[in-house]
């Protein structure tokens, strides 16, 4: 199981809105004998990131698997990687 995306209303974050996907994917992985959680990224090992801190509250294992990249659209992700350069040459 994994679980890739999370988001909620800034007016809701007292309420922890975000800890309620992984805790009853917890919940329904025990009682359906699921034994592996996939909770995503958690950064650059060598550099501060307060989503990994959050994650590794739950417990379980950090690995490193490298990073990836999916390209959909070749031509538009191109032309967006070329917008990027330009962008930084004129500031």
């Amino acid at each position: 199981y994994y679980d890739w995306y999370a988001g909620s209303y800034y007016e809701y974050y007292n309420k922890n809105p975000n800890d309620i996907l992984p805790w009853e994917v917890f919940k329904y992985a025990q009682e359906n004998g699921v034994h592996l959680f996939d909770f995503g990224g958690a950064g650059h090992p060598n550099q501060s990131y307060g989503v990994r801190d959050y994650k590794q509250k739950f417990g379980g294992n950090t690995i490193n698997t490298g990073r990836f990249i999916r390209v959909n659209k070749p031509f538009v992700y191109m032309i967006g990687k070329l917008g990027l350069k330009i962008w930084k040459l004129l500031r």
